[in-house]
């Protein structure tokens, strides 16, 4: 059984060693965000410098638009795509997992 990463650098390394961005130390292993902190943290790592400096300037010039799905069980009453107008809760497990839910 092998070890899982303990470091994000870690873990960027493992899942895309092979892009050299990735493996470059002084330019963060390619991590160009981290979305959402708070909630879910899910990561945007570049697969190129040229990507890496692009997602990073788009970032710092507010020019990016974060659009979510969600995938809900049941039926939508009328309409098939409804707009939810709530803002996330953080919810931390016993088990100190964290999930959101928007209420």
């Amino acid at each position: 059984r092998s070890e899982q990463p303990q470091r994000l650098a870690d873990f960027v390394l493992a899942v895309a060693g092979d892009f050299p961005v990735c493996c470059a130390a002084g330019q963060d292993h390619g991590l160009a965000h981290r979305l959402d902190l708070p909630t879910s943290g899910v990561l945007l790592v570049a697969k190129t410098y040229r990507a890496l400096w692009r997602l990073r300037l788009d970032f710092c010039a507010q020019r990016v638009t974060k659009y979510y799905l969600a995938l809900c069980e049941g039926h939508l009453v009328g309409r098939s795509v409804q707009t939810i107008h709530a803002p996330l809760k953080l919810l931390r497990s016993p088990a100190g997992g964290r999930s959101v839910r928007s209420h």
